[in-house]
């Protein structure tokens, strides 16, 4: 068959008139450009988005969660396809963003009525709403430990700082010095010891 085929080829090349012999119709020039096949179009975003599926699933079935999220992520974007919320989500489970995985997951069981895996993913999302739960539970027991050791420790401060009582007292011992000594100067006429020379010490004791 396949020397049949090659032998008529053959014979409908020969079967031609030279190339001399032929008179064009048009200048090369004027010819018109051809019409674009359906090959030449470019491609659709529902191609390009499977083929970023299929980059995702071959980068999940080798442990690249990352660039398999990225990669489902924008198959979803281009297509709209909602059952690709089951990939978004199963990407995002495994890098352990439980937030954004239980949030694809329930936009999958949302927007896609049946599908096998729906009681796969009821019992993920009620595993993850479970866990989120706990964390929480652990980072208010936490806050309230960490409140608890501040008032602890503020306590100990105010303990630890010295009573107010015998700040007055000596307060008051420095007043009296300082009026008894106005009152020897005055008495005893000028030693050489201004009133004014009292000042700052008394000024360095009140605010010490």
């Amino acid at each position: 068959m396949v020397f049949l085929l090659a032998t008529a080829a053959g014979q409908t090349a020969f079967a031609q008139p030279p190339a001399a012999e032929v008179e064009p119709t048009t200048p090369p020039e004027a010819v018109a450009p051809a019409a674009p096949t359906a090959d030449d179009a470019p491609p659709s975003d529902d191609q390009i988005g499977r083929a970023e599926f299929l980059r995702g699933r071959h980068a999940y079935d080798g442990g690249d969660y990352a660039t398999a999220l990225d990669a489902f992520q924008r198959a979803l974007d281009l297509t709209g396809r909602v059952a690709l919320y089951y990939n978004v989500g199963l990407a995002h489970d495994r890098l352990r963003h439980d937030d954004e995985a239980l949030a694809a997951y329930r936009r999958f069981l949302a927007e896609v009525a049946e599908a096998p895996e729906r009681a796969q993913v009821e019992g993920r999302v009620a595993a993850l709403e479970r866990a989120l739960e706990e964390r929480r539970a652990r980072a208010a027991e936490d806050a309230e430990a960490a409140a608890a050791r501040e008032r602890e420790l503020e306590r100990l401060r105010n303990e630890s700082k010295p009573s107010r009582w015998w700040i007055g007292l000596i307060v008051g011992v420095v007043v009296v010095g300082v009026v008894t000594a106005v009152v020897v100067t005055q008495v005893g006429g000028d030693d050489g010891l201004a009133q004014g020379d009292f000042g700052p010490a008394t000024r360095a004791l009140v605010s010490w």
